[in-house]
């Protein structure tokens, strides 16, 4: 028997073609998710829970592309839970974009802030980064459909977030300047009478 022969280039190569392999994965995911939203929208699951668990959930899926990346998050949750009307799925996919657009824009590395705050009406979650920021010529386009800056961009990232904003009767913010990062203020309301599904009455095409 012949024994065994250790190949660490060998291993670090099936590494590398395991680590394209896992990203192109998470893009083609990304993709997709984000088109079928855009293209597909459907009426929010609304459901009422708190957004600490389900921010939490968001930062462990994106836990290998923050280490990869190097940046660092600190998140400051609300003092006491508060439930808030949301559709799950499509608040954290939002938060997914929103993230993945400041993960880019570091490719050195910095820190994602996330805060949250109770308003008297609803509450304010800022997503605060050390990236590049965006140029004031095209912060007024960044959230429409299509519109990206980055040749493997598919520019429905940001526009998923703000359609699914709108839905939820929210309101979103971004405030940035070039080399001193972004904010990205999203404002959800605490009432739950923009969730009642109200029927669609048919016309009677039944002739009398």
């Amino acid at each position: 028997r012949c024994p065994e022969v250790e190949d660490p280039p060998g291993r670090q190569r099936l590494e590398g073609n395991l680590r394209v392999i896992r990203d192109e994965v998470d893009r083609l995911d990304k993709v997709v998710k984000n088109f079928l939203l855009a293209v597909r929208p459907q009426r929010p699951n609304w459901s009422f829970v708190p957004l600490e668990p389900l921010i939490t959930a968001t930062l462990n899926l994106l836990e290998p592309e923050l280490k990869e990346h190097h940046v660092r998050v600190i998140f400051q949750p609300l003092e006491r839970e508060q439930l808030v009307p949301v559709d799950e799925f499509q608040i954290r996919q939002a938060l997914a974009n929103l993230l993945r657009n400041s993960i880019e824009a570091m490719p050195e590395g910095g820190e994602i802030r996330i805060c949250l705050s109770l308003l008297p009406d609803r509450v304010r979650i800022e997503l605060l980064d050390t990236g590049e920021g965006i140029p004031r010529r095209i912060q007024k386009r960044i959230f429409e459909p299509y519109f990206t800056t980055r040749a493997d961009g598919t520019g429905l990232g940001l526009s998923v977030v703000e359609r699914v904003i709108r839905e939820h009767q929210g309101r979103i913010r971004l405030d940035s300047e070039p080399r001193q990062g972004t904010c990205v203020t999203l404002d959800l309301p605490l009432s739950a009478s923009h969730t009642k599904q109200i029927p669609i009455l048919e016309e009677d095409t039944e002739q009398e």
